[in-house]
């Protein structure tokens, strides 16, 4: 039987990510045209590169050379990928950092041709320019990626660029792990700073919730250790702000202890062609399912599931995701997923997060054509309401379906449990909130207007039914975000101005705000 596996979306977290994927052998590789014309650096550009050049031997690299080429193709989405910047910068040390800062200001000083500038950690993110500048400086902090665990282990301290399948190893052998993503290539900097969605999201809330220290670069160069008690506000604004303040340069994390866990993927048997999806056996149990699952009767702080539907090669596709952060098989609170009886395919297991994550890691794409996503979030809502919800997708995508390299997914799982400790302004112990995200990724450039239409078209009706059962909420997760969705507004009364104060103040030139490009800017 052809495995359909599309848990990368569910799973991912990069600045970001997660993707509907497939196998290799199923995936449309066709080349992607660029999305944004190659731009010509500025001559303050030029001037930069030269003097990294000069200043850090090595840590330079242009296009057609090894270095930036394996950069480039290392980001997970083609949006990605088809961004060129002017040079691309490697640090290997945080006064690598400083020192980039430092050059930045100085080959913008007469402002008539401002050097804009990325910064990539994992690249994971989806959408164009994220993490990647076309005719600026990229910084790839790859090579800040140590991780050093404290004497009383109950901290790590975690480099921007490491990935977490690198991290966790290091961690697994002192029974330790942290809060941190859930595929490979995920890397600290954007996930952490963007909120952070993990498998420990019901104990341990976001990622970002468990952060103590930040060390940071600010804009004129300065290095700073900030936490809850000096830099309180830049600390706080760093919980969810994103790239927004300061290059951070590592994260120190709780650590907490952790064995073995227990959990997977589970397949359905779905055959919609001959009857209406509120029919289909399948779809209403997993809608029954989520019900149950999200109850506060039911609430089970140590399992994490989502659902996923997805059309692959033209098909109609549905999966779970069920995982218990204890090494017990099969909990109560997750049975309502498994004993589905059109299940068809199983892969559920137990080890310690490295294998769990690993393991995962090998059924799904190590990257992935053209891509747009949305994201929304919501009060949980009956059966009915989440069959709904599937129908508009099914109904949005179906027409399309046969579109060269469709893979589209229709996400939902539970929002982390935060303790308020973070930007993001959400009510704490909040235990009934689901994110849903809809997700497509095609092949040609040339179909980018007919995607684009229905991801929005499936997005907008779904919203407007959650509405109509006053179930929808404000709230934008921003890692799962596209750019055109409005994060910081999405935060509640006073997110943004206290954000752009806390700019003005560390950043006052308004460095991140007009120079640092990708992302989602306060201003």
């Amino acid at each position: 039987m052809l495995r359909l596996v599309l848990l990368t979306l569910c799973l991912r977290a990069s600045a970001n990510i997660h993707l509907a994927g497939v196998p290799p052998h199923v995936r449309d590789t066709s080349p992607a045209a660029p999305l944004t014309p190659r731009a010509a650096p500025n001559s303050s550009t030029a001037r930069l590169c030269l003097s990294l050049e000069d200043a850090h031997p090595g840590k330079l690299a242009y296009p057609g050379q090894a270095v930036y080429d394996a950069a480039q193709e290392s980001y997970y989405s083609a949006n990605q990928r088809s961004v060129q910047p002017a040079c691309l910068f490697t640090p290997t040390s945080v006064d690598d950092v400083s020192s980039f800062m430092r050059l930045l200001q100085e080959c913008s000083r007469d402002g008539s041709s401002p050097v804009l500038f990325a910064v990539r950690s994992g690249g994971h993110a989806l959408f164009t320019g994220a993490a990647n500048i076309d005719g600026g400086v990229t910084v790839d902090m790859r090579q800040l990626n140590s991780v050093t665990l404290s004497s009383d282990g109950k901290t790590a301290t975690i480099g921007a660029g490491a990935a977490f399948t690198d991290v966790y190893p290091q961690l697994d052998e002192h029974n330790v792990t942290v809060v941190g993503g859930r595929v490979t290539g995920i890397a600290a900097g954007g996930y952490v700073s963007g909120g952070g969605a993990s498998l420990f999201g019901r104990s341990h809330g976001w990622s970002c919730d468990n952060v103590y220290a930040y060390h940071v670069v600010l804009a004129n160069g300065e290095q700073r250790r900030v936490s809850s008690s000096v830099d309180r506000d830049l600390w706080l604004a760093l919980k969810g702000g994103s790239n927004n303040f300061a290059i951070i340069t590592a994260f120190e994390l709780d650590a907490f202890a952790q064995g073995e866990l227990w959990g997977g993927s589970v397949t359905y048997g779905l055959d919609v062609s001959n009857t209406s999806l509120s029919a289909s056996s399948t779809l209403r149990g997993l809608a029954d399912a989520y019900v149950d699952y999200m109850s506060p009767a039911g609430y089970d702080h140590n399992a994490e599931a989502q659902i996923i539907l997805g059309f692959v090669g033209g098909a109609f596709v549905a999966q779970s995701s069920v995982f218990n952060v204890e090494p017990v098989a099969y909990p109560p609170s997750l049975a309502p997923f498994t004993d589905i009886d059109t299940i068809v395919e199983q892969n559920l297991f137990s080890g310690n997060v490295s294998h769990m994550v690993n393991t995962f890691s090998q059924t799904l794409p190590a990257e992935v054509a053209l891509t747009y996503a949305l994201v929304y979030s919501f009060s949980a809502t009956d059966a009915a309401g989440y069959l709904d919800l599937f129908s508009i997708f099914y109904d949005g995508f179906e027409p399309i379906a046969a579109t060269a390299g469709l893979q589209a997914q229709f996400l939902i799982q539970p929002q982390p449990v935060t303790n308020g400790t973070n930007a993001m302004r959400l009510a704490p112990d909040q235990r009934d909130v689901v994110m849903a995200s809809v997700t497509a990724v095609y092949s040609n450039s040339s179909d980018r207007a007919l995607v684009e239409s229905t991801v929005d078209g499936v997005f907008q009706r779904q919203k407007a039914s959650l509405s109509s059962q006053g179930k929808l909420l404000p709230f934008i997760y921003l890692n799962y975000a596209d750019v055109s969705q409005d994060v910081f507004g999405s935060w509640g009364t006073g997110a943004r101005e206290f954000l752009q104060n806390v700019s003005s103040k560390y950043d006052p030139l308004g460095v991140f705000q007009k120079q640092l490009v990708g992302g989602f800017k306060l201003f």
